[in-house]
C-alpha cells in the first residue's frame, strides 16, 4: 500500500470516529500499523 493511502485511511478512520462521537480529547487517538503483509489504521477507541 502506498504512504498516501495510509494517510487517507487515517483521515477516513478519524472522521468516522469523529461521526461516532468517540473522537473526544485522548479516547480519538489513532495510529498506523505497517507491516509487509498488510497496513492498517486502527483506533484507539475502536
Amino acid at each position: 500500500m502506498t504512504e498516501n493511502y495510509v494517510r487517507q485511511s487515517i483521515i477516513d478512520h478519524c472522521r468516522k470516529m469523529n461521526a461516532l462521537g468517540i473522537n473526544q480529547g485522548t479516547s480519538g487517538n489513532i495510529s498506523a500499523l505497517r507491516r509487509p503483509d498488510a497496513d492498517h489504521a486502527v483506533g484507539s477507541a475502536l
